[in-house]
């Protein structure tokens, strides 16, 4: 039960986040350097499939590994070290959408790939980090 719990409240953590994340800054930036491929209404239903997978990956890949690699260990340090296990999964989770768009899309903007690599980093960083905090 207490592992629902974690996914509940990684999930909670996760959309405060992006929201936060999608309405000051990638709303302006994904508008000025996208334009016309963006809807101007987000579809729900491929957005909770995202959620919904991406916070099982990060429990599955980040926290429940760490679990038992630092002995369940809830120190600053410890931490510390969780959320840069975390920023490296969503670097590279968010790198694969990225990396691909800029191998695949005519003029796809670096600068996009830049805040998606930086914001993945730091999204999955602090929700690992909460995961892993609310199991230890």
């Amino acid at each position: 039960m207490h592992w629902i719990y974690a996914y509940l409240i990684c999930l909670a953590t996760l959309l405060a986040l992006d929201g936060l994340f999608i309405k000051f800054v990638a709303n302006a930036a994904y508008r000025k350097q996208l334009g016309g491929l963006l809807n101007t209404k987000p579809k729900p239903l491929p957005g909770a499939l995202l959620y919904t997978m991406y916070i099982g990956a990060i429990l599955l890949y980040g926290v429940w590994p760490l679990l038992h690699l630092l002995n369940h260990a809830a120190l600053p340090s410890v931490l510390l070290k969780v959320f840069g296990w975390g920023a490296g999964l969503g670097f590279t989770a968010f790198a694969m959408y990225g990396l691909t768009n800029k191998s695949l899309v005519k003029n796809w903007p670096t600068s996009i790939v830049l805040i998606d690599l930086a914001w993945g980093a730091f999204l999955t960083g602090v929700a690992t980090t909460v995961g892993y905090a609310f199991l230890s």
